[in-house]
């Protein structure tokens, strides 16, 4: 929905590149909400306890502890990341106005010309009926291996 700005139903070429920017600079920056504590924390599973967002495991081993987003401020960097993407739903030149928040050799990889061509043929890779536009069946495989499933 958010990359669909013709609304019908599908990702073109050009809609793909903005895609992908902007998941690179999503995923940038909810890593950097993460880490900034500098801990692995562990998905939330059944083990967490009430009231726990995760299970923190120290960096280095020792003692596991609960963690929750209000103890590391997450809740204002969660709140910011969902700003940012109602404002890129209303603007898609929002992503690159946020470029200067990722290091500058990320920013000039993902605004590079050999970044757009291996989008473009990424696209053409998954386009496998060859419309020139992804449907969503054709887009989740390349979200799956974006999220690392």
């Amino acid at each position: 929905d958010i990359f669909d700005a013709d609304g019908n139903g599908v990702i073109s070429s050009d809609e793909f590149l903005q895609f992908c920017q902007f998941f690179a600079l999503m995923s940038y920056l909810e890593s950097q909400a993460r880490d900034g504590a500098g801990v692995v924390v562990a998905p939330t599973t059944t083990d967490v306890p009430p009231g726990a967002d995760a299970i923190v495991v120290p960096e280095g081993g020792g003692t596991t502890d609960v963690w929750t987003a209000e103890e590391d401020g997450l809740q204002e960097e969660s709140a910011e990341i969902e700003a940012l993407i109602e404002k890129v739903r209303l603007d898609k030149s929002q992503i690159a106005s946020n470029m200067g928040r990722l290091p500058p050799g990320m920013a000039q990889q993902l605004t590079s010309e050999e970044f757009m061509a291996s989008c473009k043929a990424k696209f053409r890779e998954v386009d496998t009926d060859g419309n020139e536009v992804l449907t969503p069946d054709e887009l989740f495989p390349v979200i799956e291996t974006l999220l690392g499933f």
